[in-house]
């Protein structure tokens, strides 16, 4: 499996000698996992449609990922900011846990803002979910990891 995070580039100065690392993904805890790192595929992940993130659902009507495509053999492979979902199942399980979070937070801004129009939920639940990510590797992932 490939887990490329980073890849070689010119060095900054544009001299010769070793390579840099650049980042293949924004290094910002921007939740650009979960929304995407453009414009494109922000958009691509939305519904439109009370601030919500697209989804695909099960029988019994719980929300997953939006699918991206069926293979021939019959895998499903879903949509996320990080095009690394499909990967292993843990990774996936995390993005849908962030995905739900953020339907749930632009359902629970309509009921209480009635008024407010789908960019306004999006963006709203969105700056709240990026401040529970955040949150979440702060306090709770990296004194874990770092000590």
């Amino acid at each position: 499996m490939n887990f490329v995070r980073s890849r070689m580039a010119p060095r900054l100065d544009c001299s010769l000698g070793y390579a840099d690392q650049m980042n293949a993904l924004t290094h910002w805890i921007d939740g650009s996992n979960i929304y995407g790192s453009n414009k494109e595929t922000a958009n691509d992940l939305r519904l439109f449609d009370q601030g919500l993130l697209s989804f695909s659902q099960l029988e019994d009507r719980r929300m997953l990922l939006p699918l991206k495509s069926r293979s021939p053999r019959d895998e499903i492979d879903y949509k996320a900011g990080d095009g690394r979902v499909n990967e292993m199942q843990g990774l996936m399980i995390v993005h849908l846990i962030w995905f739900r979070e953020h339907n749930r937070l632009a359902l629970a801004l309509a009921r209480i803002n009635p008024f407010w129009n789908d960019e306004q939920l999006y963006q709203e639940a969105r700056r709240i979910l990026i401040a529970q990510y955040q949150h979440v590797i702060y306090n709770e992932w990296l004194p874990v990891i770092v000590g």
